[in-house]
Parts: structure tokens; C-alpha cells; sequence
């Protein structure tokens, strides 16, 4: 809900304090993230405004660095701007920024998209950030809602909806709640009591948001969380609680962010687990017709006893021979036609036996077998309770002789090379040695991953995972490259130069020795040699 109508005006209310400041300069150093640095005489603020569908909001950040590099500059007619006013739309999700001459609208469009367009005073648009044709054309039409949809019978959900689309369903669901009244219910419009009881809760319930002071992470039963201005049935779990709504915000979408890289290590481990489960079960189900095998055991000796009586047992019988038992029961025997009866007596005897070593195989395999099946349910069990990624690889590092054949690229990682969770869903990879470093680097590494390692001294080659078209902001390089100097042979200085570049920059000499490596390009970045606190060593 963080682009929820009433989140976004008590965001803007949070914000009102930035009226009065300059702006110093607008700029993106990360795809869809758009960074504008307000001075107000004393000290600067960052407001960074992400046009993610997902996670897009705003967010007052603190201590922040703008990048050396990789960072272009926006909106340069900004630039000097002092800020009259900042406030919401009363109809829509779009927080505007006036200026003298200029405004800046920023557009919630969800999964629509959102974007950044600054105007002129007559509504002209003079630059954008992520406007695409379909949002420019959403822009420009009017969408003025009526409440026509009111007359006739909804259900009450949809009623509300319809009298206040701001809501949007989490909240509208809250009403529902509060009235005793199921969402899918369908509501009579011709009674007046109830549809006043409905708008008067709505009222009573826009006051509630409005006035809150207090904002909660809620989660639901099936685990996922919410940022709500108020307390929700749906969600009964308060996670964390904030008075401060710019804090509760950076902390859900961290969170968010951490939480997903938890599920996708989950998915990933326990997929493996349950194919190699699926195998074990199957090998099980085998040993189970262990009656047909000995069966077929005899059958072969019984083939075997008979071709050895016959008198001329070096004599060739084509494909088959009919032979009696025992008991006088005439029984038909293939054979290999290239061979005579004594070379096809010998060869079921040979296929009875190897039939018996294979029972007497399976018969000891099969409670190893069953313990490392039990061994790999209750290990899916552990991974799936378990919330912390570090957490996560412990458990398979400790099981690696049941769990280590299921581990992928990126899960095999956590046992060969050291890992660290830097946040925002970057996760950096150390190598422990050289031959280590060579199998980091020139195998494990990606073409557009970072390659980092503390410029001339030894060390641990690090490489920073980025997914397609991501771009690492600069307090995440930086955690990066402290942890990159803290294992090398300049851990003990005060300030080490780490040079980082894309791992398709770096090369390894023919007859090279291990570790040693030849970069094409780099660039460079001072760092304290540390293990940031605020990184989760996995």
C-alpha cells in the first residue's frame, strides 16, 4: 500500500518541511531512481524518488553519496529553484512540487508506471524522467470520477470503491470489517439507513487515516506484510510500528526487498531438494518389488541348470531351445543365436547372480537410502521456517553431504566462497584462496557482475551479483569495497584503494599463476578495511 492515496498525503505532510530549501542538483545514478538534493542553509536532504511498479515511492534518505561515476544529471532547470509548496492532488496520486515558474509532478501510476514530468506555469512540459507514450497519454486524459455507480446494488466492497476509490482495497476491506458486513455482500441502495451507516463509516474512517499518528508493518496469516496508517483485521501481526511514516516506508521496503531474496533462495534450495526427494522415493518404490527380481534370479538359474544337462552342450540351437524341468514341465529358453548352449548356460548363470548381488545391494542401500530421505524432508521443513538468508546458508552448509548435489550456481556459492547480504538485494561474494579466487572470478562471475580487489595488494577477488540492468547505488560499492579491503594483505591500514570494474574487463594470462588476473579497464574507490555492521555475513 505505499502508493496508497492516504499514505502518500501523510508522506507529503512529512515533507513539508523541505519548503524553503533550494534545489542543488537532480540527478540518477540508479535505473528508475531519480535523486534531488535540497539546501536549506544548514545542511542538504536527499528525496529519492523510485518509478519502480513495485516498490516506487518516496523516500527522505539520509547520508547519502552521489557516485563518481555512472550518475547523469536531470531537471537542470531546477537547479537553484527554492521550493514554495509541496502537496498531493486532491483526486489523484500525484505529489507536486511548486517552484517560482516551474512545477514538478510526480505520477503514482502503480502498475502502470510511474514517472516524473516538470512543467511550465501554463501546464507545458518542459523535461520528464520515465514518462512513457501510454503513461504521457494517462496523463493527459481527464478522468473525472462520478458516483452514478452508487444507484444501483454493489457489493460492499465495490460500494465503497465507488464512493471513495482512495481507499483502495486494503482499506475499503478494513470498513468492511468495521461494519460487520462481508465484502461480497450485495448492497441495496434503496436502503437508506444502511447506506448511510456505510458513508458515515467511511467518513469516520478517512478521519482515522488522516489523523493517524502512528504507522504499522502488519503481516498477514499466510505471511505477507503491509504498511498501513492504521491497524487492519487482514492483517493481525504488528510486525514493527513507527511514528515517524518515512521511516516506517524505508524500513518496508527494505525488508520487501530482503524478504524476496529469502524466497528465491528458498524456492531455489527446497526445488532442488524435493527433485532429488523424487529420486529417492522412486529408487525406494524399486527395492519394493524385490519378489520379481528373485523370481527372475531363478528363472535364469533354472535356464542355466537346464542348458548345462544337455548332452551336447556344445552344439548351437538357434534362437531357442525347448527344454523339460524336473518335474517334467517343458520349458522354451531363448538363446544368442552366436553362441552355443554351454556359452548361453553360462550367461544366465552370470545374469542370476548379478540379479542376486543387486538384491543383496539393494537390501543395504535401502535404509541409507530411507534415512537420507528423512534426513532431506526435515531439512525442506528447517529451510522453510527459517527467515534470515545467512540462517538459510548455515543449514546447508551443515548438510552439505545430503544437500550439496541439489545446490545450484548461486546457492553452491554459500559453501565455496565467503557471502555477504550487503541489502537492497545485493549480495557480494569473496573468494577464501587463490585457486578459490581463480574459480570466483573466471568461472562462478557473470560478464556485467563487479569485480572488485584491493589495488596493489593481496587479497580476496569479490564479486558483486547484478541482475540485468541493475545498477548498485553508492553505499552499496562502498560496503562492498570495505569488505573487499578487509580481506587483503592491506586489511590493517586506515584507507585502501580497491579497484572495481565489470567482470568482462578482467583476464587471465595464459600459464598465469592462480589468482593472478589482468584488468582492461577499472576505476577506483577508497575504502576503511571493515565488516560493515549493517551487512549480514551468510
Amino acid at each position: 500500500m505505499i502508493r496508497n492515496y492516504y499514505n502518500l498525503k501523510k508522506l507529503t505532510k512529512e515533507l513539508l518541511f523541505l519548503c524553503g530549501s533550494v534545489i542543488v542538483e537532480s540527478f540518477t545514478q540508479e535505473k528508475d531512481v531519480l535523486v534531488i538534493r535540497f539546501y536549506n542553509g544548514e545542511e542538504s536532504f536527499h528525496l529519492q524518488f523510485s518509478t519502480d511498479t513495485r516498490y516506487g515511492s518516496i523516500i527522505l534518505k539520509e547520508n547519502f553519496a552521489r557516485a563518481r561515476s555512472n550518475s547523469s544529471d536531470l531537471f537542470g532547470a531546477l537547479q537553484g529553484k527554492k521550493l514554495i509548496n509541496l502537496h498531493i492532488s486532491e483526486n489523484d496520486r500525484i505529489i507536486q512540487l511548486d517552484f517560482a515558474a516551474l512545477i514538478l509532478k510526480l505520477y503514482f501510476f502503480g502498475g502502470a508506471g510511474n514517472c516524473a514530468v516538470l512543467m511550465n506555469c501554463n501546464s507545458e512540459m518542459l523535461d520528464s524522467f520515465k514518462l512513457s507514450p501510454s503513461i504521457s497519454e494517462k496523463i493527459n486524459i481527464q478522468n473525472l470520477r462520478n458516483n452514478t455507480a452508487l444507484i444501483k446494488d454493489n457489493t460492499l466492497l465495490e460500494l465503497i470503491l465507488n464512493f471513495n476509490n482512495k481507499f483502495g482495497k486494503d482499506y475499503a476491506n478494513e470498513i468492511c470489517h468495521r461494519l460487520l458486513i462481508p465484502p461480497s455482500e450485495i448492497i441495496d441502495s434503496k436502503d437508506n439507513i444502511l447506506m448511510n451507516d456505510i458513508f458515515a463509516e467511511c467518513k469516520n474512517f478517512e478521519k482515522l487515516l488522516l489523523e493517524s499518528n502512528e504507522f504499522y508493518i502488519l503481516r498477514d496469516a499466510s505471511g505477507k506484510n503491509t504498511l498501513s496508517l492504521v491497524r487492519l483485521k487482514n492483517y493481525p501481526e504488528i510486525v514493527k510500528s513507527f511514528n515517524y511514516y518515512n521511516k516506517a516506508l524505508g524500513f518496508f521496503i527494505s525488508s520487501s526487498l530482503r524478504d524476496n531474496s529469502v524466497f528465491s533462495l528458498k524456492k531455489s534450495l527446497t526445488a532442488g531438494l524435493q527433485k532429488t526427494a523424487v529420486k529417492l522415493e522412486n529408487k525406494l518404490k524399486s527395492f519394493s518389488d524385490e519378489r520379481q527380481h528373485i523370481e527372475r534370479s531363478e528363472k535364469y538359474y533354472l535356464f542355466g541348470s537346464l542348458l548345462s544337462s544337455v548332452q551336447d552342450i556344445r552344439a548351437k540351437s538357434g534362437k531357442s531351445i525347448i527344454l523339460s524341468d524336473w518335474e517334467g514341465k517343458e520349458t522354451e529358453i531363448p538363446l544368442k543365436q552366436e553362441l552355443n548352449l554351454l556359452e548361453n548356460s553360462i550367461r544366465y548363470f552370470e545374469k542370476s547372480k548379478n540379479i542376486q548381488k543387486a538384491i543383496e545391494n539393494n537390501r543395504k542401500q535401502k535404509p541409507l537410502l530411507e534415512s537420507k530421505l528423512s534426513k532431506i524432508n526435515s531439512l525442506q521443513n528447517r529451510i522453510n521456517i527459517t527467515e534470515k538468508i545467512k540462517d538459510i546458508n548455515r543449514i546447508m552448509d551443515e548438510n552439505r553431504d545430503i544437500a550439496g548435489f541439489t545446490q545450484n550456481e548461486e546457492t553452491g556459492a554459500s559453501t565455496k566462497y565467503r557471502q555477504f547480504d550487503l541489502g537492497e538485494g545485493f549480495i557480494l561474494y569473496v573468494g577464501k584462496n587463490a585457486a578459490n579466487n581463480d574459480e570466483l572470478t573466471m568461472h562462478f562471475a557473470k560478464p556485467n557482475d563487479i569485480w572488485m580487489h584491493a589495488r596493489g595488494s593481496s587479497g580476496s577477488h569479490a564479486v558483486l551479483r547484478i541482475n540485468k540492468d541493475q545498477r548498485p547505488p553508492k553505499q552499496i560499492l562502498q560496503k562492498a569495497a570495505s569488505i573487499t579491503a578487509y580481506y587483503s594483505g592491506a586489511k590493517k591500514a586506515k584507507w585502501t584503494p580497491v579497484a572495481y570494474t565489470y567482470k568482462k574487463y578482467v583476464h587471465k594470462p595464459k600459464g598465469a599463476n592462480p589468482g593472478s588476473v589482468v584488468i582492461s579497464r577499472e576505476e577506483v574507490i577508497m575504502a576503511e578495511p571493515k565488516l560493515p555492521e549493517n551487512s549480514e555475513f551468510v
